[in-house]
């Protein structure tokens, strides 16, 4: 597996396997998102690593079996000073919704109350508090909440996921043979979620080696929605997949996915 990083590029492999002396398994790890993409492979990476770490869940019994739970809500800031309380390093994965900047601000609160040593905090590619762009100002606005804070910190910035063409285009590919997108012709060099966990994992057991550090998680190769329509549609032969252009307000596009929404993000 392949990961461009800001700081360091790194290659993750069978020939290469993470040496143990960098973990430090003394601390206590607390994984917010762990139902989400990133989250279900992230936590398959400390339960391998022998490290001592439980998760957040809103609602009990959404940890994976023989993971331990505590009970938070990012919305809820009574609840997440109990559920951080006792855990050395966090993982913070917000839900890209309305009020994301208002669960950051509950979540560094919580943090700070908590004696938090360490935040990895999983922002995303281009983020910029200047930005026009909504998605990346948001990711920026939080990025600078948590740089901010006095706790020490580690900004992973993955790119578009791998995944996203299954999670929002899954219904178009099968009804229709096509992937709706509002990219136009740009590239990008989506990266699989089983590398952001792997690149989180070695930050959350050696964090103090990456403290201050921000890195940019890519793919190894930026590819336009077309071409990636086009490679799809080799895996589903005889079928074939071809990527439409979603525009900004269009209509017709929420029943499959909230496209057009979306599309509206990316433009503003």
């Amino acid at each position: 597996m392949f990961l461009s990083w800001t700081h360091a590029c790194l290659e993750f492999g069978p020939s290469q396997p993470e040496p143990e002396k960098t973990l430090n398994l003394a601390s206590r790890i607390l994984v917010t998102g762990s139902t989400g993409n990133i989250g279900r492979e992230l936590v398959k990476q400390p339960q391998a690593r022998g490290a001592d770490f439980a998760v957040m869940t809103s609602a009990p019994g959404k940890a994976p079996a023989g993971v331990r739970e505590v009970r938070g809500d990012f919305t809820q800031p009574t609840e997440l000073a109990t559920a951080f309380a006792g855990s050395d390093t966090l993982f913070l994965l917000f839900p890209l919704v309305p009020d994301m900047l208002d669960m950051a601000r509950n979540a560094v609160a919580a943090a700070k109350a908590a004696g938090a040593r360490h935040i990895v905090r999983s922002s995303g590619a281009g983020a910029d508090s200047h930005r026009p762009a909504s998605i990346a100002r948001g990711h920026g606005q939080i990025d600078d909440l948590i740089t901010g804070i006095g706790i020490a910190y580690t900004l992973p910035r993955p790119a578009s996921l791998m995944q996203s063409a299954i999670n929002f285009s899954a219904g178009t590919i099968k009804g229709a043979n096509a992937i709706y997108a509002p990219h136009g012709t740009g590239a990008t060099a989506v990266i699989d979620v089983r590398d952001i966990a792997e690149a989180a994992a070695v930050v959350l057991t050696a964090p103090a080696a990456h403290a201050g550090a921000s890195y940019t998680l890519t793919g190894a190769e930026a590819m336009t929605d077309a071409q990636m329509a086009a490679e799809i549609g080799r895996a589903r032969r005889p079928r074939r997949a071809v990527c439409r252009r979603a525009r900004a307000g269009g209509r017709g596009l929420d029943d499959e996915g909230g496209l057009s929404a979306a599309a509206d993000r990316l433009a503003d």
